[in-house]
Protein backbone atom coordinates (compact mmCIF):
# COMPACT_ATOMS: atom_id res chain seq x y z
CA UNK A 1 0.00 0.00 0.00
CA UNK A 2 0.95 3.61 0.53
CA UNK A 3 1.74 5.43 3.78
CA UNK A 4 2.35 9.10 4.40
CA UNK A 5 4.60 9.02 7.45
CA UNK A 6 7.12 6.37 8.47
CA UNK A 7 9.67 6.83 11.23
CA UNK A 8 12.75 4.87 10.14
CA UNK A 9 14.04 4.58 13.72
CA UNK A 10 10.76 3.24 15.16
CA UNK A 11 8.59 1.95 12.35
CA UNK A 12 4.90 1.73 13.18
CA UNK A 13 2.40 -0.28 11.20
CA UNK A 14 0.01 2.16 9.48
CA UNK A 15 -2.96 0.04 10.57
CA UNK A 16 -3.31 -2.86 12.99
CA UNK A 17 -6.19 -5.25 13.65
CA UNK A 18 -6.46 -6.97 17.05
CA UNK A 19 -9.41 -9.04 18.29
CA UNK A 20 -12.22 -7.05 16.58
CA UNK A 21 -10.69 -3.57 16.49
CA UNK A 22 -8.77 -1.82 13.71
CA UNK A 23 -6.34 0.85 14.91
CA UNK A 24 -5.28 3.54 12.47
CA UNK A 25 -2.01 5.25 13.35
CA UNK A 26 -1.17 8.89 12.48
CA UNK A 27 -0.54 9.76 8.86
CA UNK A 28 -2.50 8.86 5.77
CA UNK A 29 -2.57 5.34 4.39
CA UNK A 30 -4.30 3.05 1.94
CA UNK A 31 -3.60 -0.62 1.43
CA UNK A 32 -4.34 -4.24 2.16
CA UNK A 33 -3.67 -5.66 5.61
CA UNK A 34 -3.73 -9.01 7.34
CA UNK A 35 -3.14 -9.25 11.08
CA UNK A 36 -3.20 -12.61 12.87
CA UNK A 37 -4.10 -10.92 16.18
CA UNK A 38 -7.69 -10.56 14.96
CA UNK A 39 -10.52 -12.92 15.86
CA UNK A 40 -10.93 -13.41 12.10
CA UNK A 41 -7.65 -13.66 10.17
CA UNK A 42 -8.64 -12.11 6.87
CA UNK A 43 -7.20 -9.70 4.31
CA UNK A 44 -8.77 -6.26 4.82
CA UNK A 45 -8.76 -3.14 2.66
CA UNK A 46 -7.84 -0.14 4.82
CA UNK A 47 -7.82 3.62 4.34
CA UNK A 48 -7.22 6.13 7.09
CA UNK A 49 -5.73 9.48 8.02
CA UNK A 50 -5.01 11.26 11.30
CA UNK A 51 -5.61 8.08 13.37
CA UNK A 52 -9.12 7.67 11.94
CA UNK A 53 -10.74 5.47 9.33
CA UNK A 54 -11.84 6.95 6.02
CA UNK A 55 -14.81 5.98 3.88
CA UNK A 56 -16.60 3.47 6.17
CA UNK A 57 -13.49 1.35 6.83
CA UNK A 58 -13.52 1.47 10.64
CA UNK A 59 -12.73 -2.27 10.89
CA UNK A 60 -11.24 -2.59 7.43
CA UNK A 61 -13.22 -4.03 4.55
CA UNK A 62 -12.98 -7.83 4.60
CA UNK A 63 -11.79 -9.55 1.44
CA UNK A 64 -13.04 -12.92 2.76
CA UNK A 65 -9.66 -14.47 1.99
CA UNK A 66 -7.09 -15.76 4.43
CA UNK A 67 -3.50 -16.93 4.06
CA UNK A 68 -2.95 -20.58 3.21
CA UNK A 69 0.27 -22.59 3.17
CA UNK A 70 1.83 -23.04 -0.28
CA UNK A 71 -0.37 -20.38 -1.91
CA UNK A 72 0.27 -16.76 -2.75
CA UNK A 73 -1.72 -13.61 -3.21
CA UNK A 74 -1.38 -10.64 -5.53
CA UNK A 75 -2.63 -7.21 -4.62
CA UNK A 76 -2.95 -3.88 -6.35
CA UNK A 77 -3.38 -0.62 -4.47
CA UNK A 78 -4.30 2.52 -6.39
CA UNK A 79 -4.10 6.03 -4.96
CA UNK A 80 -5.88 8.44 -7.30
CA UNK A 81 -5.07 12.13 -7.77
CA UNK A 82 -8.29 13.21 -6.03
CA UNK A 83 -7.41 11.31 -2.81
CA UNK A 84 -9.69 8.36 -3.51
CA UNK A 85 -8.31 4.87 -3.86
CA UNK A 86 -8.89 1.23 -4.71
CA UNK A 87 -7.68 -2.03 -3.23
CA UNK A 88 -7.63 -5.25 -5.29
CA UNK A 89 -6.70 -8.79 -4.18
CA UNK A 90 -6.46 -12.17 -5.89
CA UNK A 91 -5.37 -15.64 -4.87
CA UNK A 92 -2.89 -16.78 -7.47
CA UNK A 93 -2.77 -20.51 -7.11
CA UNK A 94 -0.90 -23.38 -5.59
CA UNK A 95 2.89 -23.12 -5.40
CA UNK A 96 3.24 -26.85 -5.99
CA UNK A 97 1.86 -26.85 -9.52
CA UNK A 98 -1.86 -26.31 -9.09
CA UNK A 99 -4.13 -24.05 -11.07
CA UNK A 100 -3.31 -20.37 -11.18
CA UNK A 101 -5.99 -17.70 -11.08
CA UNK A 102 -4.81 -14.39 -12.46
CA UNK A 103 -7.97 -12.47 -11.69
CA UNK A 104 -7.90 -9.74 -9.08
CA UNK A 105 -11.12 -8.77 -7.32
CA UNK A 106 -11.77 -5.24 -6.11
CA UNK A 107 -12.14 -5.37 -2.33
CA UNK A 108 -13.02 -1.69 -1.91
CA UNK A 109 -13.22 1.54 -3.88
CA UNK A 110 -12.70 4.30 -1.32
CA UNK A 111 -14.55 7.21 -2.91
CA UNK A 112 -16.78 8.81 -0.27
CA UNK A 113 -16.26 10.81 2.90
CA UNK A 114 -13.13 12.78 3.67
CA UNK A 115 -10.49 11.29 1.39
CA UNK A 116 -6.69 11.47 1.57
CA UNK A 117 -5.07 14.86 1.05
CA UNK A 118 -3.78 14.79 -2.50
CA UNK A 119 -0.93 17.23 -1.78
CA UNK A 120 0.67 14.96 0.87
CA UNK A 121 3.72 12.86 0.03
CA UNK A 122 3.06 9.11 0.16
CA UNK A 123 5.54 6.23 0.14
CA UNK A 124 4.99 2.72 -1.21
CA UNK A 125 5.34 0.27 1.69
CA UNK A 126 5.29 -3.47 2.26
CA UNK A 127 5.44 -4.40 5.95
CA UNK A 128 5.01 -7.40 8.25
CA UNK A 129 4.52 -7.31 11.99
CA UNK A 130 4.92 -10.28 14.30
CA UNK A 131 3.65 -10.11 17.86
CA UNK A 132 3.75 -13.83 18.55
CA UNK A 133 6.53 -16.21 19.48
CA UNK A 134 6.10 -18.20 16.28
CA UNK A 135 8.17 -17.42 13.22
CA UNK A 136 6.55 -15.59 10.31
CA UNK A 137 7.99 -15.03 6.85
CA UNK A 138 6.98 -12.48 4.26
CA UNK A 139 8.23 -13.62 0.89
CA UNK A 140 8.10 -10.96 -1.80
CA UNK A 141 8.75 -11.88 -5.40
CA UNK A 142 8.35 -8.36 -6.72
CA UNK A 143 7.29 -4.93 -5.61
CA UNK A 144 6.43 -2.43 -8.31
CA UNK A 145 5.27 1.16 -8.30
CA UNK A 146 4.12 3.29 -11.21
CA UNK A 147 2.70 6.74 -11.80
CA UNK A 148 0.82 7.60 -14.93
CA UNK A 149 -2.33 6.86 -16.84
CA UNK A 150 -4.12 3.69 -15.83
CA UNK A 151 -4.59 1.35 -18.79
CA UNK A 152 -7.77 -0.20 -17.35
CA UNK A 153 -9.95 2.90 -17.73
Amino acid sequence: GFAETLDTTTPVMPSEFATTTMTYNPGGMIGISIDTDGDTDDWRAVMGDGSAAISDSSSGIRANATTTADRWFESEVILNEDGSGEVWLGESGNVQGGTTFNKLTRVKHFESGTLLTNTDLFFAVLMIEVRTGSARTLETDYFYGEAGRDWRY
